[in-house]
């Protein structure tokens, strides 16, 4: 595609069994995959079973995040990505001094949207910092809406806020996005990944630009390779590919 780097930003590590059957996949395979569809870097992170993270008093699995930072000092095709627990906010200072870039939230696993009270001293450390908060968004709750993340955004312009698959957190809001406002942010990236569709896609592309969408697969539970054909498919335009498949998040990591 003429690109000279390209990053995946959503990838995680780990084993995700389910009815005796592991669907996760280990750092040796991760980097098969991507050497193979020519990728060059990932934004790595833990996978975390729901059950884990739903109290309060349960403690984060800090095994977990250790083992993406081990894995990226041994790897330089991996970037870690912090996922942190928003009753512990003490822990992603620690986190990002230690070397992770950028922190990740699951708004369903703590039943919080990102725009909670509670996330400001998390939020207050990203800003800090300068790193990304990476959130999930999905339709399926209030706490996940993508309006969630607009409204935080709107809060504390100076964060850039990754909304991860959020072509997924469409099919209702389609048509009320606009209306609302939602791309009229400048600190708020659209993430490609999940069960997407093209159409979504760019209607989201007409609105906000190749400048603020983001190539990413959320592997396992998507294929980068389906989403590297969106990018072709979405612009014949070289320089917006670039931007799309790793120029817009060289630029927010710094790297």
């Amino acid at each position: 595609m003429g690109v000279s780097m390209i990053i995946d930003a959503h990838v995680h590590i780990g084993s995700w069994k389910k009815e005796n059957k592991d669907y996760g996949l280990d750092e040796r395979k991760v980097k098969e995959l991507l050497k193979k569809l020519g990728i060059d870097k990932a934004c790595i992170l833990p996978i975390a079973p729901p059950e884990l993270f739903q109290k309060e008093d349960v403690r984060r699995r800090d095994l977990d995040n250790q083992h993406i930072l081990e894995i990226c000092e041994r790897e330089e095709c991996f970037i870690p990505i912090y996922w942190f627990n928003p009753f512990k906010p003490e822990e992603c200072r620690r986190a990002l001094e230690s070397g992770f870039k950028g922190l990740k939230y699951h708004p369903d696993l703590h039943l919080l949207p990102i725009s909670d009270e509670k996330l400001e001293s998390v939020l207050k450390i990203a800003r800090e910092y300068e790193v990304p908060v990476f959130v999930h968004t999905s339709e399926k709750s209030s706490e996940s809406s993508i309006f969630r993340v607009h409204e935080t955004a709107e809060r504390y312009p100076d964060i850039v806020f990754f909304a991860l698959h959020s072509i997924d957190s469409f099919s209702a809001t389609f048509y009320k996005a606009k209306e609302k406002g939602l791309y009229e942010l400048d600190n708020i990236y659209y993430c490609i990944g999940g069960r997407s569709y093209l159409t979504e896609l760019k209607f989201i592309y007409d609105n906000v630009g190749a400048e603020h969408i983001i190539f990413s697969s959320d592997l396992p539970f998507g294929h980068p390779a389906i989403f590297l054909k969106y990018v072709e498919l979405l612009t014949d335009d070289e320089k917006e590919r670039k931007m799309i498949l790793g120029g817009n998040i060289e630029k927010i990591l710094k790297i």
